[in-house]
């Protein structure tokens, strides 16, 4: 498996999405299986399972998705982008494909 810091911009961007999607979706299972109080126990570990899928895709984020060459973050305003701009937001110098 690779190394988080030999990951590029766009697979930290995917796998970031990835896991915030999939946590959404793990919620809204949860929601669904509601029958009984046996699966109450059940609705419980998918709730915190979700949430930790979703605060490690944010986690992932805002630790990996920053410019190559200032290293400021790509996430604005507590927002995490669903495609990466053209330009540093930061320093203005363009994210090639090179760089990511």
């Amino acid at each position: 498996m690779k190394k988080l810091d030999s990951l590029t911009l766009h697979q930290v961007m995917w796998l970031s999405n990835v896991l915030c999607l999939a946590g959404v979706a793990l919620l809204l299972l949860s929601g669904a299986v509601a029958e009984g109080e046996t699966a109450l126990a059940l609705i419980v570990v998918l709730c915190i399972l979700a949430i930790i899928l979703v605060i490690a895709g944010l986690v992932l984020a805002y630790g990996y998705l920053r410019c190559p060459h200032c290293g400021a973050a790509l996430c604005q305003d507590f927002r995490v982008p669903m495609r990466l701009p053209l330009y540093c937001p930061h320093c203005g110098k363009q994210l090639d494909e090179d760089d990511c």
